[in-house]
């Protein structure tokens, strides 16, 4: 089954007396299911009887299992197994990401940056829910400043798929009572990263910027049974 139809055109099977077996074949399935194919015999001869495996052969599937030969009388001749091509195993794996640390590079308000920003955070692993850092309120941080802190994403998923990394950061303004928050919320831009799940993103720490931060996270990843 690992060729095409075109490079496995026929069986030739060899013997003494075969016009005289008055041979019968049958195609059987993995569930034990028969199909009589021997219209497909042919060369019916005294030393040689070929069976027709091409395009408009014998009809094997992935689900072909052998082909059973018999006499005319149902007298069994033997069988062919059919062997079915190896399906490549595709590895799974659960992937552990982890957001530990922000860098504010330009969060500061006023002129020469002499006001505090006040920020938050939000974080995504593909699908699953955002999460915002900190869970309430907001923090308030000068450019410079940075923060250690942990928000970890546990999924599970397959070889050569596609993991996302979101990172979005907003400097808040809306509801603030200071005197330099003016305005709407200010944007602080988005981090949006893509990776091929392999085992080799393993241990791999990545930091990833804006104009205002630098988000660090690390990748962790481990073979499932």
């Amino acid at each position: 089954m690992n060729l095409s139809a075109e490079r496995r055109p026929h069986i030739e099977m060899l013997g003494y007396n075969l016009d005289k077996a008055k041979m019968r074949a049958f195609l059987v399935d993995n569930q034990n299911q028969r199909v009589d194919v021997s219209s497909h015999l042919g060369g019916m001869g005294e030393y040689l009887i070929t069976l027709n495996l091409g395009a408009n052969g014998v009809p094997l599937s992935e689900t072909s299992h052998k082909i059973e030969l018999q006499t005319d009388g149902g007298g069994v001749l033997g069988d062919i197994n059919v062997i079915q091509p190896q399906r490549p195993t595709i590895n799974r794996y659960r992937i552990t990401v982890t957001f530990f640390k922000i860098y504010f590079k330009n969060v500061s308000e006023g002129k020469a940056g002499s006001y505090t920003g006040e920020v938050v955070m939000d974080f995504g692993v593909n699908q699953q829910p955002r999460r915002r850092f900190p869970a309430t309120g907001e923090m308030v941080v000068r450019n410079g400043n940075s923060r250690d802190f942990q928000e970890t994403f546990v999924i599970e998923m397959l070889e050569g798929e596609q993991m996302n990394i979101y990172v979005n950061g907003t400097e808040q303004d809306d509801g603030c009572s200071a005197p330099w928050c003016t305005g709407p919320d200010d944007p602080m831009g988005e981090i949006n990263e893509t990776y091929q799940v392999r085992g080799g993103l393993n241990g791999k720490v990545e930091n990833r910027s804006t104009d205002y931060y630098t988000i660090s996270y690390s990748i962790e990843v481990s073979k499932l049974p």
